[in-house]
């Protein structure tokens, strides 16, 4: 019983390198240098004679994680600044605005105060009905992930 668990327990945690005072699972004789291998689509744990039955296993190497960048560059029409000078140079409000481009107050109310990027169709219309070249800006956004509302595991687990 406590061979099967220690095999067990082997199997989960090992690194299937090197292990020590255990016995051979062919031989039976006691091993301080011990190799997994596979005879006939199973794994045994045997000594350095009796690796020669089967096929050693290599030891594992553990993945390495990708790094991945936590600021992107993004580019985007700096069109809020754009309609704020054509605002500013032709002297008209906003409704004056949303009435030429046929568009609502709100909209542009809210391309105004950057919280909509306006697609690019009305960034084409702004051009051509304005006269202007709507800049690009270049943008650092920090990246986002997901949040997640259940626990996991690294959430319970402390590190060392």
């Amino acid at each position: 019983m406590l061979s099967i668990l220690l095999k067990l327990w082997l199997k989960i945690y090992s690194s299937r390198a090197l292990i020590y005072l255990m016995h051979c699972e062919i031989c039976g004789k006691e091993i301080e240098k011990g190799y997994f291998i596979l005879v006939e689509g199973s794994q045994m744990l045997v000594c350095e004679e009796c690796k020669k039955f089967g096929r050693v296993l290599k030891e594992r190497k553990k993945p390495r994680r990708k790094v991945l960048s936590t600021e992107i560059e993004v580019e985007e029409y700096d069109v809020a600044s754009t309609l704020k000078k054509v605002m500013k140079n032709e002297g008209i409000g906003l409704k004056e605005l949303a009435r030429k481009l046929k568009v609502k107050e709100s909209l542009i109310k809210h391309i105004l105060e950057d919280k909509l990027v306006p697609p690019k169709k009305l960034i084409d219309k702004i051009e051509r009905v304005f006269h202007v070249k709507v800049e690009k800006r270049k943008i650092i956004k920090p990246e986002k992930r997901k949040v997640r509302d259940t626990l996991t595991l690294g959430d319970v687990v402390e590190l060392r």
